[in-house]
């Protein structure tokens, strides 16, 4: 596997887990630095590296532990975005309170989603050993279920603030003679790229937001410059801050009421494709959410943003069955093991059409726009948008989400339909956008 691809998308997990393993926040990244440094041969030779680094890592957690032995996981940190959800952080303080084997093995479990067996492995033990240690995190954290332990610890994991990765460590290979090695990340170079645009972009007064007339004598570009806020649609908060704070900028939180997972940034003040200057402040906006006064439709909302953070390299796997089977646009479906759908590499081209359609913006009267987000939980059309749903899946029930832009009528979005067994994604249909003139719907 791609080192610099790797990194991009598992430090920030391997960052939270650490801390929710109980090390404060830059010792995590140095430990979790470190670890990809010691296996970074092996994570080019694996097509799934997590169990081998998350083991390295446990072992870097355990071996801290000992010399920094009465820290666990703080109550108030200085690292956690203000205006969170207190569920996220109820979270914390109760693995906090754990002993650190139990608390290490809900994180393997629950957070980093390894198997049994691997997380077994990676703490040491004989896998018989593993489901008391389980049992107790499950009663520590007020759960019966693994899935609600998964979703508990994703909230608590919002909470904390990860920056980009750096460089990795500098390590002489075997045979080398002493010479010196450095691997830079994909992620610290495209900070660096950033910065730099942004401190050539804004030697001048940069221009501002065109007013609606100026806009339609001359139609916004819908490619935004780099002095210019971007979209956050479907970032947590900890990551939109950390972009936020690459570009040089102050952030604020607000929270409201809605019906959307804690820590979603619902949006942005000032709003897309505003042009800024470093020290400006941006409110993020982000729901206050009772899931007891929300519809029947939260939880597949919940399930929707996970598979969309997924996709996008933002989070970690949702929970898969044994084997996963995915269709893409009507044509041959591809399966895949729990441990294969797990890498988003072996995706073929399906998560990067989920990602680049949340990635999309739009313009309308003067002002850009980004996606939402529309969940529907039932029986998918038999046919939609001139692509049939596959014959084996009978009258099952998925969640399907659908990547909509207001600018955009007519046509057909991006869809994604997930079928269940057992509370497993076991099936994922895609729909690629089609522009107007396609077929829009079907009868189920």
């Amino acid at each position: 596997m791609d080192i610099g691809e790797y990194v991009v998308a598992r430090h920030p997990m391997l960052v939270r887990a650490a801390v929710l393993m109980g090390r404060p926040l830059e010792r995590a990244r140095s430990l979790v630095e470190e670890a990809l440094g010691e296996r970074a041969r092996a994570i080019r030779r694996s097509d799934d590296p997590d169990p081998e680094v998350l083991r390295t890592l446990h072992a870097a957690v355990e071996t801290d532990r000992i010399g920094h032995p009465a820290e666990a996981v703080p109550q108030e940190r200085p690292d956690q975005p203000p205006g969170l959800d207190d569920e996220g952080l109820a979270v914390r303080h109760a693995l906090g309170a754990m002993p650190a084997e139990v608390r290490d093995a809900a994180v393997l479990l629950w957070f980093c989603d390894l198997t049994a067996a691997d997380a077994a492995d990676a703490l040491g033990l004989e896998r018989r050993d593993l489901p008391p240690r389980a049992a107790a995190a499950l009663a520590a954290l007020g759960v019966t279920e693994g899935d609600d332990a998964r979703q508990l610890l994703a909230q608590a994991g919002d909470t904390i603030l990860v920056r980009p990765a750096g460089p990795l460590p500098t390590r002489p290979p075997r045979g080398s003679r002493g010479r010196a090695w450095l691997l830079p990340t994909v992620a610290a170079a495209a900070a660096l790229a950033v910065l730099t645009g942004i401190a050539l972009q804004l030697q001048g007064d940069p221009p501002g937001r065109p007013d609606a007339k100026a806009a339609q004598a001359d139609p916004l570009p819908l490619t935004l410059r780099g002095n210019q806020l971007p979209s956050f649609f479907g970032y947590r908060v900890g990551d939109a801050t950390a972009r936020l704070e690459a570009y040089v900028l102050r952030v604020d939180v607000t929270r409201v009421e809605a019906c959307e997972p804690p820590g979603l940034v619902l949006g942005t003040n000032p709003g897309i494709g505003t042009s800024f200057q470093p020290g400006d402040t941006v409110e993020l906006v982000v729901p206050r959410v009772d899931p007891s006064s929300c519809g029947d439709d939260y939880p597949a909302r919940v399930e929707s943003w996970a598979f969309l953070d997924f996709a996008t390299g933002r989070g970690a796997p949702p929970r898969f069955a044994r084997e996963v089977t995915v269709s893409v646009d009507g044509g041959l479906p591809v399966r895949l093991s729990r441990r294969e759908a797990r890498d988003p590499s072996l995706w073929g081209n399906a998560l990067s059409r989920v990602a680049d359609a949340a990635g999309r913006i739009g313009v309308d009267d003067g002002h850009y726009l980004g996606p939402t987000l529309v969940v529907m939980d039932g029986v998918p059309p038999a046919e939609a948008c001139g692509v049939r749903r596959p014959d084996d899946l009978g009258r099952r029930t998925a969640v399907e989400l659908a990547i909509t832009l207001a600018t955009e009528s007519g046509g057909c979005p991006l869809t994604v339909d997930l079928y269940r067994r057992g509370g497993a994604v076991d099936t994922v249909v895609v729909r690629s956008p089609r522009p107007q003139g396609s077929d829009s719907a079907g009868s189920p």
